[in-house]
């Protein structure tokens, strides 16, 4: 829809709409959120993802105006969903979902004007069901004791505060609006609350920056250090630095991004003098963070780059294990890539992206460029007159938002009020009449691919979603009393499988079977359930033996010559009087004799093998271990086998009619 002119100096000259009467892209934008669509039934995964979470969004934009960050331009003006609907979706969706872990979510959701009523209500609501609520984006003075408390009253979640910049003068700068004290005294208040980590997060590179500002992140991180020596725990302080990325709509989007060779240097004196501290110091690859400042202010002759160094093997480049810097730099050849980081640009130059109305004017980005240069300090426009960011106007009245709520500030004359006020959060212990089943199910096709704990978060959810009330351990991370038996290996089938659990006034196991297998996936079917004492054996105590059928049919097209080999592998293990093999753990290496956990090894028919293997607390030998030593099978066989286990033997039967 346009096409771009350069200039001799290879910046933009023109933008040329292409089609007539469309000369802006301009930002379309939900007005009230209460009347967005709200997903009631988000798809659950199975398998561990990131944010492996409900996240319920609270609100959306940002008026902070840290002169950094393009997402608190970009998604203004600020809006918030309405308290009760607040509530009435979490229930909702927790319980289509059955997730334990609730995140309120939005770009400084400390802000959110009615957040201590609604962390209450939902608590109230969450506590008892074991469910932890979390507010991943909460800026340090906002973290008043009372939220503190609300949040550790299941488990308590990590917390990172983010100086962003070790001094006053430099954290005015990017109008980040936080005093060393209020960040001493929120670390003051986590620590008292019972968490004995935190994580500090600063950025180096910024407008302005001198050595003193170095030098401020190493005393701000000693300040902290200091704080965790109070008392008899032992605390920990993580310090996290990354290079600052001039963005594209922020007032900072004139400015140079230091170069290479100036990240490494200040990198390499921070390492050194944090790790004088004997704090725990982590860094974000330069070479990612100089890629990252060339896209960030780019122009359309980049996608050339970008297709170059996929072309050239650049794959998953995001995670730093991935990043390929020789590629890039391969692709990068003929670019002159200064010209995108440690440039200046001045006033009037047209930018690449000057077509696309974020609703921010441009003239307001500028005014606020140079209030940071003379470290003026632009106040929220909740809290105070309007800024004039040009985002409430285009002819449509202002977004009504409630102003955030007064004494965010006093968060120094607050400190330890929330210990006097609510004592200990753990929850209390209730003696309720638990009953515990034993259940034994079927893991079969997909279900192959689920590790241990994803199967054990899969009955997790599956019992929330059916509304059955689970028994929790104590303490700050309550878990449900769900425990499956020996882990199956990754990529095996199995008709046997069983775990125990233990429920509040449960007896109907017909009627858990049938509600049970209305909520798990269809690969996984629960196949008998009986309730048995509380004192009973563990699965893995009472398991002394499995049987396994390995099906080998695609390791020859010719069946009769893979009867064969499996014929003289039986045949000669069983003449042998003992066969010892390395057996290799997370410990090392142990030799294990097979003719002592081998108790049946035979032919059920020409491609299939079946066999007994001894089990004794939980450990025994796996089967790819066996076939490896009986039938030195190849890694590229391996792949080729189907392993499905048929049955487990119990000392005493798993069920009390056994």
């Amino acid at each position: 829809f346009f096409d771009v002119v350069y200039s001799d100096n290879g910046t933009v000259k023109r933008i040329i709409p292409l089609k007539r009467g469309y000369d802006r892209v301009k930002k379309r934008w939900v007005r009230s959120l209460d009347d967005a669509p709200f997903m009631n039934s988000p798809l659950v995964p199975y398998k561990q993802i990131v944010h492996d979470r409900l996240n319920l969004e609270i609100a959306r934009g940002c008026t902070r105006g840290c002169r950094f960050c393009q997402a608190g331009i970009i998604y203004r003006p600020v809006r918030e969903r309405n308290l009760e609907n607040l509530k009435d979706l979490a229930e909702r969706t927790l319980k289509s979902t059955g997730y334990s872990d609730l995140s309120l979510s939005s770009l400084s959701t400390g802000d959110y004007s009615c957040i201590g009523e609604l962390l209450g209500g939902l608590m109230d609501k969450c506590a008892p069901e074991r469910i932890a609520v979390s507010l991943p984006s909460l800026r340090s003075e906002t973290l008043t004791p009372d939220l503190m408390e609300g949040i550790k009253k299941v488990r308590k979640t990590g917390f990172t505060i983010a100086p962003e910049a070790g001094t006053q003068r430099l954290r005015d700068i990017i109008n980040k609006g936080i005093t060393e004290d209020e960040i001493l005294a929120t670390v003051d208040n986590v620590f008292d609350a019972g968490w004995n980590a935190i994580k500090l997060y600063f950025m180096v590179g910024l407008p302005g920056e001198t050595e003193e500002d170095l030098q401020g992140i190493v005393n701000l991180s000693r300040k902290v250090l200091s704080l965790t020596r109070r008392g008899k725990k032992r605390r920990k302080v993580n310090v996290s630095v990354s290079t600052f990325v001039p963005k594209a709509h922020t007032p900072f989007q004139w400015v140079p991004q230091i170069g290479l060779d100036v990240m490494r240097a200040k990198q390499a004196y921070l390492k050194e003098e944090i790790r004088k501290l004997r704090l725990i110091f982590k860094w974000q690859d330069v070479s990612m963070s100089y890629l990252e400042g060339i896209f960030a202010r780019g122009d359309r002759r980049l996608s050339k780059v970008i297709e170059k160094a996929w072309r050239l093997g650049c794959r998953f480049d995001g995670w730093s294990d991935h990043l390929a810097w020789d590629y890039w730099q391969k692709a990068l050849n003929g670019i002159d890539h200064h010209f995108y980081t440690t440039r200046r640009r001045l006033q009037d130059e047209i930018f690449p992206w000057e077509h696309i109305d974020t609703g921010v004017e441009r003239s307001f980005l500028w005014k606020e460029y140079q209030q940071g240069l003379k470290g003026h300090f632009t106040p929220d426009c909740r809290t105070v007159h309007c800024q004039q960011c040009g985002v409430c106007g285009n002819n449509q009245p202002p977004v009504k938002v409630p102003a955030v709520s007064e004494g965010r500030h006093n968060l120094v004359d607050q400190k330890g009020s929330a210990r006097a006020k609510h004592g200990d959060a753990r929850l209390s212990k209730h003696p309720q009449e638990y009953h515990r089943i034993r259940v034994k199910f079927a893991k079969l096709g997909k279900a192959r691919f689920l590790s241990h704990l994803e199967l054990l978060t899969v009955f997790s959810r599956a019992l929330r979603r059916a509304g059955i009330p689970l028994r929790f351990s104590e303490g700050f991370h309550p878990l449900p009393r769900i425990v499956l038996g020996p882990a199956l290996p990754v990529g095996f089938e199995s008709q046997a499988e069983y775990l125990d659990l233990q429920v509040l006034g449960v007896t109907d196991c017909d009627g858990l079977l049938k509600v049970l297998n209305g909520e798990l996936p269809e690969w996984v079917r629960v196949r008998e359930s009986d309730e048995i004492p509380l004192k009973f054996p563990s699965i893995s105590d009472s398991i002394i033996g499995v049987k396994y059928l390995v099906y080998v049919s695609n390791l020859n097209p010719d069946p009769s010559k893979i009867t064969v080999r499996l014929e003289k592998g039986i045949s000669a293990f069983s003449k042998k009087a003992d066969n010892h093999i390395k057996i290799k753990h997370k410990s090392g290496s142990s030799l294990m004799d097979l003719k002592e956990w081998v108790k049946d090894l035979c032919l059920k028919d020409d491609t299939v093998i079946e066999m007994l293997v001894k089990m004794s607390g939980g450990k025994t030998v796996r089967p790819f271990e066996i076939l490896q030593a009986v039938f030195n099978l190849t890694e590229d066989e391996k792949g080729k086998i189907a392993v499905l286990k048929t049955e487990a033997i119990f000392r005493v039967g798993p069920f009390l009619s056994d």
